[in-house]
């Protein structure tokens, strides 16, 4: 039986505050532009590990920011679910159920989005936009292939993208960086 809920009131309407999603540019496909047809011109940094790296803290993070826009970068590249060595040290920087050394990927840690939400809003207070790597193949619990598997990773990369997918400062959803993993599971760097 479906619940039926009725509500009554008003809805105010404003203004965008913001210039809208990055895309191609409607005229140019070899440039960006804002939904609103502001031109934008990416410029930007890597900080893997911004929200959880171990020397991270919250004052170096904002000077970060802070430097890095005063020489004109408007994106930063970094990844979530980074640090399992800050994550063993604060149970609020493992993304997943569990801990490091016992994880439970089949359920997500509200603590650590509660954070990572509020690095996502710092980032736009800031107006830095960002490439989001979603999942990092040097770090556990991605590297574990009898952990990570299909499911998990697909209940991963769904929470990521219903989470973060209406933040109009992701600039680029970036998959993976470099993958090296063979079907073995063994990382080489070794062949072509």
């Amino acid at each position: 039986e479906g619940i039926e809920a009725f509500e009554t009131g008003r809805l105010r309407c404003t203004a965008p505050r913001s210039h809208g999603f990055i895309r191609v540019h409607p005229e140019n496909p070899y440039a960006f532009a804002h939904a609103d047809g502001t031109p934008f011109f990416p410029l930007g940094a890597t900080c893997y590990g911004l929200f959880d790296d171990s020397p991270i803290t919250p004052a170096l993070r904002g000077e970060y920011l802070k430097t890095r826009r005063a020489q004109g970068f408007n994106f930063v590249r970094m990844t979530v679910g980074h640090s399992e060595a800050r994550a063993a040290a604060d149970p609020a920087f493992w993304a997943w159920g569990g801990t490091p050394g016992k994880p439970d990927l089949d359920r997500l840690n509200p603590a650590f989005f509660r954070g990572f939400d509020e690095l996502m809003r710092a980032l736009r207070a800031a107006n830095m936009n960002v490439e989001l790597i979603l999942l990092n193949f040097y770090r556990r619990p991605f590297t574990d292939t009898n952990l990570w598997t299909p499911a998990r990773e697909r209940l991963w990369l769904r929470h990521l993208l219903a989470r973060y997918g209406a933040f109009d400062h992701v600039f680029l959803w970036t998959l993976a960086n470099e993958y090296e993993t063979h079907p073995d599971g063994r990382y080489r760097l070794d062949l072509p």
